[in-house]
């Protein structure tokens, strides 16, 4: 054999591949093996859970870098948390919420004045999105409008400048810089997870993501590969897809694959790093390169032996307009054997000077940056853990953007398959998009229609 020559391993034909082992490849592997189905997740990294990452340290603590919050109407997590399980606690904390403007710390009011500047462009924009049919937003009464142009420039000519900048840190939270994102895909996406408003209850139990599961959510995921066996790879990257009528070849890092079809459960823009053979379709390719993943943002978890915070009336909930902090939140467990400020620097303002830093220099300035907001105590802390998700080479961020244009243009092509080839993944999800309840529907509405085609391919 010539020497650098690669030995391909030839896998045992499936009759389909789960491309992808987060929470939506699991959920659409776990049915299709549900329903006999024979079938393959291959995963190009050396866990599951994809974006839910929640590495257990060594003596017992937790620490969850991901995603980790759900809500009570997010039915299929709740589920499959009971399933597995896990116990649910909510970060829906009693005591006073801080603001940050870029000079000091102040309180945030409980509530808002009647009939505020806030309260009528959530009003306004909540009505907007009911015309927005979560299943297809293209077919919106004003969607090439909506389409034509960005959230930010639509809020601008609404609200002042100063809570319009307010407002960006919360939008970032859960969808990306308003800059970025289409106002159709902001009335679709907020419609779909529940509404604007919930949006802004920061710390309330009406707000859009409050519960968190103690023992990391990526233990479901984990429970799904324990149930599948061999029939999860790890370490397993894809880089071309062949198909024809007979099925697909799907090549890999040194192996091969055969099944009848494929699941594809990434992101948009993560499935147009591979190659197919023949080509997808102009209109996918064309989505694949507006639906872009959020700029750089990290997520980082200080651990105390104590909530030391509470002991001043605080809930823990800070917000950051400047930066370089521009989220903090106490997602203490109930046991309260540890404690645990998680926090957000996102590429805005002073936070993109925290993202070029080093991680020791980042860690030494995010505590500092604290000490004003929480106390003295917040220099003891246990442990610092940070993971940048736009570094991240297999995620390249959080959260799926559409730009302008998008949906009107390409959003048909989302979900549509391509021959052989399905489309799963949490933006593909009419219920919770970019939630990994989401995620698992999509993944059960993928499976669902690969076992429509099946029967007659058998």
């Amino acid at each position: 054999m010539d020497e650098g020559v690669q030995v391909m391993e030839e896998l045992t034909p499936v009759e389909v591949a789960v491309i992808g082992g987060g929470f939506s490849g699991m959920a659409a592997a776990r049915r299709l093996r549900e329903a006999g189905r024979d079938v393959m997740v291959l995963e190009a990294r050396d866990r599951v859970g994809g974006r839910i990452w929640d590495p257990e340290l060594e003596d017992g603590r937790t620490v969850l870098l991901g995603g980790q919050w759900i809500s009570k109407t997010q039915t299929r997590m709740c589920e499959l948390g009971e399933e597995f399980g896990l116990t649910q606690f909510t970060t829906a904390r009693p005591g006073r919420s801080l603001l940050h403007t870029g000079s000091d710390f102040a309180p945030i009011p409980d509530h808002l004045p009647a009939d505020s500047e806030l309260d009528k462009v959530v009003a306004e924009f909540e009505a907007m999105a009911e015309t927005v049919p979560v299943d297809a937003p293209w077919k919106a009464p004003k969607a090439n409008q909506w389409d034509g142009k960005t959230l930010y420039s639509w809020l601008e000519k609404r609200v002042s400048a100063e809570l319009l900048e307010s407002m960006t840190v919360t939008i970032m939270g859960y969808m990306s810089q308003p800059e970025d994102v289409s106002l159709l895909h902001a009335l679709f996406y907020t419609r779909a997870n529940g509404g604007f408003g919930s949006l802004f209850s920061m710390g309330q139990e009406d707000a859009h993501d409050t519960h968190v599961f103690e023992e990391g959510a990526q233990r479901i995921t984990e429970g799904i590969c324990a149930e599948l066996g061999d029939r999860v790879r790890l370490n397993s990257t894809v880089f071309k897809i062949f198909r024809d009528d007979d099925g697909v070849r799907i090549l890999g890092e040194g192996f091969e694959l055969r099944a009848k079809r494929v699941i594809m459960a990434m992101p948009p823009a993560l499935t147009a790093c591979l190659r197919y053979d023949p080509p997808l379709t102009g209109m996918r390719n064309s989505l694949t390169q507006r639906a872009h993943m959020l700029g750089r943002g990290l997520k980082f978890i200080l651990m105390y032996e104590r909530p030391f915070w509470r002991d001043a009336g605080l809930s823990g909930q800070m917000l950051g307009t400047q930066g370089p902090v521009h989220v903090g939140i106490d997602s203490t467990p109930d046991h309260e054997r540890w404690a645990v400020l998680a926090g957000f620097v996102e590429d805005r303002g002073a936070g993109r000077e925290f993202l070029d830093m080093s991680e020791s220099d980042r860690q030494k300035s995010i505590v500092e940056f604290l000490v004003p907001a929480f106390g003295e105590e917040t220099r003891s802390f246990v442990s610092y853990h940070e993971h940048d998700w736009g570094q991240d080479d297999l995620a390249r961020g959080c959260v799926t953007v559409f730009g302008t244009s998008a949906w009107t243009n390409y959003g048909a092509a989302l979900r549509e398959p391509v021959g052989r080839i399905h489309w799963a993944g949490t933006e593909t999800s009419t219920e919770y998009p970019g939630q990994m309840e989401g995620a698992v529907r999509a993944g059960e509405r993928a499976a669902g229609e690969v076992l429509k085609v099946m029967p007659a391919e058998c």
